[in-house]
């Protein structure tokens, strides 16, 4: 990624105990330690404050504007107001006290002094962080303890995670930036993706956990946090993360692999899913009121999702901007299996919501009782599905330029189908198999037993009907000398 350009419209200080920021490109030092010019100013807002209280009238503050993703939301939603107000205080960054639950807890500094280097370089990521985060990021810092930082990535839309919150924990070590920060994922026991593992390893070139070119790994004094939180937000949590495996990478054409694909996508969901509820009832601290209004804000949608896989069959994935985009036909449907699993997570999932107060959720309890019955394929059904979905074989000859063979009809004209054998004849044809078989073992331990005599052959016995009365004389088989 390209370096983030520094704006200069706001400085930031180091005090003893807080950090300060002034606004204006035109501020100085000199100003801030005068104290009758700072305490102008402090009036001057304060009285630019009053006058826009009186302008604003009450129809104009019935419209509440989000900042999550431009969208705007009236109160006659179904959200409630003061999850709202959570929604709209929570800042994209901010400092906290403490991190009572940070993973990296126990790796304290506070043995060592760390080098002035250091804290100037963690200083710039703070710095970054504060004016280039995207709205779908949330990073929150500790004053008290520079090496750790906790951020939080919204699943977007279009993929398996859509609406999801996803939690990491950064700790930054002693000798920084030298070498990349250490991430942790809060995997809740669900493995959503190759490159989120169940213990919490995050797998990524970037923090050199992965191999990958020199550009893609951990550049010191270049790479920052801000591109560790992108990277995992856009190449990690996409819409196919099936093909994030390397062995499969190279496998994205192939309808084989595009069936897999949908497969782990819609096993990625459920996890997904599992992981809201998990989010709802135990939130990490300092994040409780985004986890809150968020869901408070986006459950509807979410279970407008949940109706639209079960009952139209649509794809993972398919809902951008709360509206379902393609419910896909016969071939790309989703499965049944994962329609009745779904429907079978449906009440945990509105019982999880209805505690972050979101409104008329039990109109979706319906979707519970829904089971889908896997439907048998016809031969005719196989013939449709084949002539939709391209072989591999064909695939290659149309790339290579050459005709295909074609394709025999499965359907077989003037031949009727057998009778079948009844459990008389069943026993009949198992006997004479068995006395077949009996017959060869027994003609092959006598051939192995008895050894051939060479210059003597067994006179033939004369199995003919012998005539009464006459005799046939024996002719010699000695040679006259």
């Amino acid at each position: 990624m390209e370096s983030l350009p520094q704006h200069q419209s706001r400085y930031f200080l180091r005090s003893t105990s807080k950090r300060k920021f002034i606004s204006g490109s035109s501020t100085s030092a000199g100003d801030d330690e005068n104290p009758t010019s700072s305490n102008r100013v402090v009036q001057k807002k304060k009285k630019q404050k009053v006058v826009q209280e009186k302008q604003t009238s009450p129809e104009e503050e019935k419209v509440v504007v989000l900042p999550v993703d431009d969208v705007s939301i009236t109160k006659d939603a179904a959200i409630d107001d003061g999850s709202i107000d959570l929604l709209l205080n929570f800042k994209r960054f901010d400092m906290v006290e403490n991190f009572p639950d940070h993973h990296f807890s126990s790796l304290s500094l506070k043995t060592m002094q760390p080098p002035k280097a250091w804290a100037k370089k963690v200083q710039d990521e703070w710095n970054i962080l504060e004016h280039h985060l995207p709205d779908t990021i949330f990073v929150r810092v500790c004053e008290s303890r520079m090496d750790l930082l906790r951020a939080v990535i919204i699943g977007a839309q279009g993929t398996p995670y859509h609406d999801g919150l996803f939690f990491f924990d950064v700790f930054f070590p002693i000798n920084y930036p030298s070498v990349p920060p250490q991430v942790y994922y809060y995997s809740r026991g669900h493995r959503i993706n190759p490159n989120l593992y169940n213990d919490g390893y995050v797998c990524l070139s970037l923090l050199n956990t992965w191999r990958g070119s020199a550009k893609e790994r951990w550049i010191p004094n270049e790479s920052t946090v801000l591109q560790v939180l992108v990277s995992i937000q856009g190449l990690v949590l996409n819409a196919n993360p099936y093909f994030n495996e390397p062995a499969y990478a190279g496998q994205s054409g192939s309808p084989y692999s595009k069936s897999v694909s949908m497969q782990y996508s819609e096993d990625a969901l459920i996890l997904s899913l599992k992981t809201m509820v998990c989010s709802i009832k135990n939130p990490p601290h300092h994040f409780e009121e985004l986890v809150a209004g968020h869901f408070s804000r986006r459950g509807r949608d979410i279970l407008v999702a949940c109706k639209s896989y079960i009952d139209d069959g649509a794809q993972v994935g398919c809902l951008v901007k709360g509206v379902v985009q393609d419910a896909g036909n016969d071939v790309t449907k989703c499965s049944d299996s994962f329609r009745n699993q779904l429907a079978g997570y449906i009440t945990t999932i509105v019982e999880a919501f209805k505690t972050v107060n979101v409104k008329d959720c039990d109109e979706f309890l319906s979707l519970a009782k829904k089971t889908v019955i896997p439907e048998k394929i016809t031969p005719l059904k196989k013939e449709v599905i084949a002539e939709k979905v391209l072989s591999l074989d064909d695939q290659k000859a149309a790339s290579s330029g050459k005709k295909s063979a074609p394709k025999m009809s499965t359907k077989k004209k003037g031949k009727i189908a057998p009778k079948k054998d009844t459990p008389k004849k069943k026993e009949k044809t198992a006997l004479a198999q068995k006395a077949k078989t009996s017959g060869k073992k027994s003609a092959t331990k006598k051939s192995t037993i008895t050894p051939k005599k060479k210059g003597k052959i067994a006179p033939k016995k004369d199995t003919s009907p012998k005539k009464k009365g006459k005799t046939t004389p024996k002719k010699s088989t000695l040679k006259k000398e």
